[in-house]
């Protein structure tokens, strides 16, 4: 059985900011920060496929990782935005 299609969006949806990763990198610094945006893609395909394939047998596991997957986005956000100095 596969997850709901409005769930498959909500990952999608979730997924998207990986897409600014390139502009995350242009912005920061050279530093010790810089590792965790180059690894920023990597944490949320492997996330977003965990979810999906726990959904149909704990789908509360599911929303877990969905919700560190927005926490992740925030921090990422922070980190690039606020912490470049």
């Amino acid at each position: 059985m596969k997850a709901p299609w409005w769930f498959v969006v909500v990952l999608i949806v979730v997924s998207l900011p990986v897409l600014l990763q390139p502009a995350m990198l242009i912005d920061m610094e050279d530093g010790s920060f810089r590792i965790f945006v180059w690894l920023f893609p990597l944490y949320v395909v492997i996330s977003a496929v965990c979810s999906y394939l726990t959904y149909n047998t704990r789908p509360y596991l599911s929303w877990i990782l969905v919700a560190m997957m927005v926490l992740t986005d925030v921090a990422m956000w922070v980190l690039t935005m606020f912490l470049n100095s």
